[in-house]
C-alpha cells in the first residue's frame, strides 16, 4: 500500500514537472489542509498558517521543473 502511494506521488510529481495544472491541483487538494494543521502547531493564527502553506505551494509551482522528491510529498 505504501509503495503504491509513493508511486502515485511520483507520477503526480512527474506530471507537475511537465506543467500539469491538474497534478498541481490534486497535490494541493490532498495536502493543503494537513499542512495548515501542521503549521498551527507552531503558529496560533490560522490565517498566517494558511498564508505560509499557500506560499509553499506557490514555490512548488514556481520550481516545479527542478523539484526533487527523495522520500515523499508528505515529508
Amino acid at each position: 500500500m505504501e509503495n503504491e502511494k509513493f508511486e502515485n506521488e511520483m507520477l503526480l510529481v512527474a506530471a507537475l514537472k511537465i506543467d500539469s495544472h491538474e497534478a498541481f491541483v490534486k497535490i494541493f487538494r490532498h495536502y493543503y489542509s494537513d499542512l495548515v494543521i501542521f503549521a498551527s502547531h507552531f503558529i496560533p493564527d490560522k490565517e498566517t498558517c494558511e498564508d505560509i502553506v499557500q506560499e509553499a505551494f506557490v514555490k512548488i509551482w514556481t520550481n516545479r521543473k527542478v523539484l526533487e522528491i527523495r522520500t515523499s510529498l508528505r515529508t
